[in-house]
């Protein structure tokens, strides 16, 4: 059993900085061109795809950034040095993001225009001490409607991946750091807020109780509870409104709260990390990153751009949506963590085991002594309980939430090196773990031997989701069906189990594999005349045709006798000799087999409609007797 404490300065821990940078860089700048009219539509005239030029002219020609390290000299380490494979990452990473963007983005193109939107990229040292990744702001303007035409990315050689991120990477922290920043530069800023098109006003702050006050009374608020701070626009009111099933006159004013914790360079520019945890606009970030109804709403609502839907995935944390296990209220926008929260969230002790909300990283209750936070006086929100412990983050208002401890997606330093680093002696093989892309994190005791251990601890194993929304957890090249969530799924050659992970969540972003869906298979009735009768059990048979679907059972083709949606009935072909000893003579015999294991390989549908075999991993079957 692990008892661990996270800690905030962890390697895969980063926090943006964008309001300290922005603000110097505005500073720096003239005063951004006025817009000419403010009648422009949220939607009208959207339709032609944002072109967006990186300059990367630093990145290959040091000598054009003075800041730039070339040796290790002054404040240059040796990590801050550009080397080729750095170059690499940062210009295929980028192009990735390009193409994202331009895909699925629209605005009002300027005729006279090349590009809509320039970036320059810089790399240079943040300082041995810094967790920043990259910081970004918006250097120029659209002369006509305000919106964002120039800017700069700076990110920090030091902490560059190994080799260049995509959407689809294991570990895609720089990735996503680079749209969260270039996020910064569309349209989530304060420096911005106030040019949206449409809403000029949208900022506003409430008491503790949602109450309207001005920004004077926020800033100086004293009270035991604390006040907040909000982005009152269509979309995103309406998207706040939807997530937390908000329907008192009380909250639904409130919209989007905005981060007022962290210090200057993170209040006042990110989504409140406490409701939006994991959101890719967070301040500080752990390592899972998700592109929620944020990202697409923000950009709706500055009135520049038209998104497409499918620029978003799911945000897993607090949405009872995906997880019907929990509920989630209004209460959360207003009330302490601790009393509006679903119960299964908080931490009770520093020693529970579990998966962080996700599925996608391994989760510590990480928990600090009272004696060593000051609450400002506002010990009524933080602590309302008054509980000897609290959660050791700031930005989650000290609740006691799960914080992802490694990821499973990847074996580098977010992941399994962190197990590694904590303990020199882990073996994960020992366990059947696998860290890759496709890997989720699940409750085991599995182990190598003839027992397995006590306590199930999370792990991470390789699995991928079918067509029909179910987990196949890989272990060995051996799979598993989980015909339902907390099934025990066994291995050979390892005693103890691995407990199958919430389909829902495991599968909410991830690309579904096209199966023909089959929940159980079993011997219906037969022998009749040396042939057997199948019936197979399943869901969504109906959007193929009957004519078009051919099955088989091991070599042995099974005729079709009844189709329905969620039902098929097939009559295996008489077997020859070689098949007759396959399908029906001792251990070999197929059906008995399966039915015997709970486990079967040798199903086959043909779609020809597609032209490529179903082939499913395995399935569970019926136990039913098998006459030989």
């Amino acid at each position: 059993m692990f008892v661990f404490q996270l800690v905030l300065s962890s390697s895969h821990v980063f926090t943006c900085s964008h309001e300290i940078f922005q603000k110097q860089t505005l500073r720096e700048l003239t005063e951004p061109l006025e817009r000419k009219t403010m009648e422009v539509s949220t939607d009208e005239g959207l339709n032609e795809s944002i072109r967006i030029k990186f300059d990367m002219s630093s990145i290959d020609h040091a000598s054009l950034d003075p800041s730039q390290c070339t040796s290790v000299t002054g404040t240059c380490t040796s990590n801050d040095i550009l080397t080729d494979a750095k170059r690499t990452t940062i210009k295929e990473t980028f192009y990735t993001v390009k193409e994202f963007l331009e895909s699925n983005i629209n605005i009002t193109r300027n005729p006279n225009d090349e590009y809509d939107l320039t970036i320059s990229v810089y790399a240079q040292p943040f300082g041995s001490s810094s967790s920043g990744l990259a910081y970004a702001s918006s250097l120029a303007y659209n002369g006509v409607n305000g919106r964002p035409s120039q800017g700069k990315i700076v990110v920090n050689p030091a902490k560059l991946p190994d080799k260049p991120e995509t959407f689809q990477s294991g570990d895609r922290q720089f990735i996503m750091t680079v749209l969260h920043e270039l996020n910064h530069v569309l349209s989530f800023s304060s420096s911005l807020f106030n040019k949206w098109i449409t809403n000029v006003t949208a900022l506003h702050y409430t008491d503790a109780y949602g109450k309207e006050i001005n920004e004077s009374a926020y800033n100086s608020y004293t009270g035991y509870l604390i006040p907040h701070k909000y982005l009152q626009t269509p979309h995103l009111l309406a998207f706040v409104n939807d997530r937390f099933h908000v329907s008192s006159p009380q909250y639904m004013h409130l919209g989007l709260e905005i981060e007022d914790g962290g210090g200057s360079g993170t209040a006042g520019s990110h989504p409140n990390e406490r409701l939006f945890f994991t959101d890719l606009m967070q301040g500080r970030t752990y390592g899972p990153g998700w592109i929620s109804g944020i990202f697409y709403n923000t950009l709706w609502d500055t009135g520049w751009y038209a998104p497409s839907t499918n620029v978003t995935e799911e945000l897993i944390y607090l949405n009872d949506y995906i997880n019907t296990k929990i509920e989630v209220t209004e209460k959360v926008l207003l009330q302490p963590p601790t009393k509006s929260f679903p119960a299964t969230y908080l931490c009770q002790s520093t020693a529970l085991q579990a998966c962080f909300y996700d599925y996608t990283f391994t989760g510590a209750c990480s928990l600090k002594s009272t004696s060593e936070v000051d609450f400002e006086g506002h010990e009524g929100w933080y602590n309302p309980e008054n509980k000897s412990e609290v959660g050791q983050d700031d930005l989650l208002d000290y609740a006691p939430l799960l914080l992802p401890w490694y990821s499973c997606r990847t074996n580098g330093s977010s992941g399994l090196q962190t197990m590694i680093d904590y303990d020199s002696t882990y073996d994960y093989t020992k366990h059947g773990e696998t860290f890759n892309a496709n890997s989720t994190c699940a409750l085991s005791t599995l182990n190598k031997g003839i027992t397995g251990n006590l306590i199930a601890t999370p792990r991470c194993y390789e699995a991928w989701c079918g067509s029909d929304n179910k987990v196949r957890l890989v272990v060995d090249d051996e799979e598993y069906y989980c015909k339902y969530d907390g099934q025990s799924a066994s291995f050979s050659n390892y005693a103890g189990t691995v407990t199958c992970p919430p389909a829902a969540q495991v599968c909410a972003n991830r690309n579904l594999t096209e199966v023909f869906g089959v929940s159980q298979l079993f011997p219906d009735r037969g022998p009749i005349d040396g042939q057997n009768l199948v019936g197979i059990m399943g869901s969504g048979y109906s959007k193929y045709n009957a004519s078009d679907v051919t099955i088989t059972i091991g070599t042995v083709p099974c005729q079709i006798k009844i189709y329905k949606d969620n039902y098929i009935l097939c009559k295996l072909d008489t077997p020859s000799t070689d098949q007759q000893t396959l399908i029906k003579k001792g251990t070999w015999n197929l059906l008995s087999s399966s039915t015997t294991t709970n486990v079967y390989r040798q199903f086959i549908a043909n779609v020809t409609t597609f032209g490529v075999f179903k082939l499913p991993d395995m399935y569970v079957f019926t136990k039913k007797k098998y006459a030989d």
